[in-house]
């Protein structure tokens, strides 16, 4: 089934909705996406943005880890970041 809710860019040669790293916590499933930040679901099918917290919305996820309901993500680029989170 088809996602809803990620970024997408209009022409196919825009790597800017480019899924970098996927994690689960709980029921939720989360998705890093190369300069869109943090999307999350809590269906598998509908993404909203995940980015609260984020000092640069648009950050490149690098990666993403879970640790109990805690989502770390690090971000890649010139000022990398670690980003840690709390799911509710």
């Amino acid at each position: 089934t088809q996602v809803n809710g990620l970024p997408k860019k209009n022409t196919p040669s825009d790597l800017e909705d480019d899924v970098r790293a996927l994690t689960t916590v709980g029921t939720s499933v989360i998705v890093g996406m190369r300069y869109e930040g943090v999307w999350r679901s809590t269906d598998g099918i509908n993404f909203t943005d995940f980015n609260q917290g984020i000092q640069d919305t648009r950050s490149n996820i690098g990666s993403l880890a879970t640790v109990g309901n805690v989502v770390i993500m690090a971000t890649s680029g010139p000022s990398p970041q670690i980003w840690i989170r709390r799911e509710q």
